[in-house]
């Protein structure tokens, strides 16, 4: 009887450990953010505003200023604002081996820009207009996916190729 009892328990145990999973949960969920209420027009060379969010979401930018493509450097705020309200999802990534930086570089195209960040609050972060996805590692399906649902929500925003 004591072996039966402690082999269920064994048992138990077992499922309930396995219902957790092997594979770590790679995003989080999207974020949609408030939008910041200094979301004007500025002049290029003007001062630099401050964003509500880090990176920023939306707020005051550049008009026609856009950043695409595979980025060797940071993106500066405004351009990144700039780049969001015309449709760009950005993916910014800090602390990444070459093998997932590789990955990320298959996403960078004329409607995607890829650079590495600053202090950001994941590994991977991806921005859509007033929108915000957290990685801790990359995620094709999940990146691929905001990407489709961020680009069109922009306020000059359009649907991805």
């Amino acid at each position: 009887m004591a072996t039966t009892a402690m082999a269920g328990i064994m048992m138990a145990g077992f499922v309930i450990a396995g219902c957790r999973g092997t594979e770590p949960v790679q995003c989080g969920p999207t974020v949609v953010e408030q939008l910041d209420p200094s979301n004007i027009h500025m002049l290029p060379n003007a001062a630099p505003p401050t964003y509500l969010t880090d990176p920023p979401t939306s707020g005051a930018h550049v008009a026609g200023l856009r950043v695409s493509g595979l980025q060797q450097q940071p993106i500066d705020p405004v351009a990144q604002v700039s780049s969001l309200e015309v449709g760009i999802v950005i993916i910014q990534h800090q602390n990444l081996d070459e093998a997932s930086r590789s990955m990320l570089t298959g996403l960078a195209g004329d409607e995607v820009a890829v650079a590495p960040g600053r202090g950001l609050p994941a590994r991977v972060v991806a921005t859509g207009w007033g929108r915000k996805l957290r990685c801790n590692d990359v995620d094709l399906i999940r990146l691929r996916a905001f990407i489709a649902e961020a680009a069109p929500l922009a306020p000059g925003g359009h649907s991805p190729p």
